[in-house]
């Protein structure tokens, strides 16, 4: 499973990226599987298919908690891709602190961190993150 990890500071712009390209690649029609809602009250869960890809969405990930729960979680609904937000590891990228945990040092993981190109994420790197899908 590919994850594309959006990380950054509190209030940097995580959640409404997630939820812009949640927005940008779903298809009028496109069956949602939309978990739950969790965090603040514009985060959310959902599951969507896009490309022939089943793509799982998290954007509450302020706690390690969540980030743990996100990645096994959509792992086992047979998730292809899992774009998630990340605030706990800001500069070094959260692929080195999540591989210490035997459960996601699999080979079956592939983490992409993705940063703002500003102190925000903005609209502009929106259609980058979807080239990463």
């Amino acid at each position: 499973m590919k994850i594309l990890m959006l990380l950054g500071r509190h209030e940097t712009g995580k959640t409404q990226a997630i939820n812009d390209v949640f927005n940008k690649i779903k298809n009028p029609g496109d069956q949602v599987t939309l978990l739950s809602h969790t965090g603040n009250e514009d985060d959310f869960e959902a599951i969507i298919t896009y490309n022939d890809l089943k793509i799982g969405f998290y954007s509450a990930g302020d706690l390690r908690e969540d980030i743990v729960y996100a990645i096994t979680h959509y792992y086992h609904k047979g998730c292809d891709v899992l774009i998630c937000a990340n605030s706990f590891v800001r500069s070094r990228g959260a692929s080195g602190w999540l591989t210490r945990f035997s459960p996601l040092q699999s080979s079956v993981f592939q983490y992409i961190d993705i940063f703002p190109s500003q102190d925000k994420f903005s609209a502009q790197d929106i259609p980058d993150i979807i080239k990463k899908i």
